[in-house]
């Protein structure tokens, strides 16, 4: 059999760009030209930031309560003092969602190999 440009085994990459990259694109470029029209102090936007945070919270809680895959290896005074240190860099990073994520990343693998089982 005659092996065409179009062999899915032999064109991952063209597959991966041609559904992967290309159809969200367009979502990106359209929202960068509405983000400019939107008011970051609007009650909405405020609104939807409060949802994601929430969202975020019932997820760290989660992780907390009920863990799964490489969390069951974290005993619970990890993960509880993950999430003091986590809540607290958002404090003090004036409630930067990213710095609480990034510095209860961080906290969980350390104390998770200094409280390790």
């Amino acid at each position: 059999m005659n092996s065409t440009w179009f062999d899915i085994g032999s064109s991952p990459y063209f597959l991966l760009v041609l559904f992967g990259f290309l159809p969200t694109i367009g979502w990106k470029v359209l929202s960068a030209f509405v983000a400019h029209a939107v008011d970051d102090q609007s009650e909405f936007f405020k609104l939807v930031r409060a949802i994601a945070t929430a969202l975020l919270a019932g997820i760290a809680a989660k992780f907390l309560l009920a863990p799964s895959g490489a969390l069951l290896n974290a005993p619970l005074a990890a993960r509880l003092s993950a999430i003091v240190i986590a809540v607290a860099a958002y404090a003090i990073g004036k409630r930067s969602v990213m710095a609480g994520v990034i510095v209860g990343e961080i906290a969980i693998v350390i104390l998770t190999m200094l409280f390790g089982h």
